[in-house]
């Protein structure tokens, strides 16, 4: 339904785009023809098909892939754990006290920069 109602769209489009351009008719109906086409290929040999992707087994991927048991669905295991604030600040403020401590070692080595 959908590839009919593309291809007339199409089609029209085409004919209206040389109609208003003044192409020649035999230009119009050769690029009608040729995105026509597009819209009614078949593929290889056979009609379009789903493809079945339902699994018979789950596929072993050597321990590689990990996935969560239902047992576990309930758990906090993994998940982000709480910081005393304080502990938090002074690892920010570390962070930060290094960051200018590093820019101004920089400064004082590079020729002409002024700190």
């Amino acid at each position: 339904m959908i590839k009919e109602i593309l291809g007339t769209a199409t089609k029209g489009a085409i004919t209206w785009l040389g109609n208003t351009l003044g192409l020649p008719s035999g230009i119009t109906k050769g690029a009608s023809d040729i995105a026509g086409s597009l819209f009614e290929r078949e593929g290889n040999g056979g009609k379009f098909q789903m493809i079945d992707t339902s699994l018979k087994q789950m596929p072993n991927f050597g321990g590689r892939l990990p996935f969560n048991r239902s047992q576990m669905a309930g758990s906090a295991r993994g998940y982000a754990e709480t910081v005393n604030p304080e502990t938090l600040y002074a690892a920010w403020d570390r962070r930060l006290s290094k960051y200018y401590s590093d820019k101004y070692k920089v400064a004082r080595t590079v020729k002409g920069k002024v700190v």
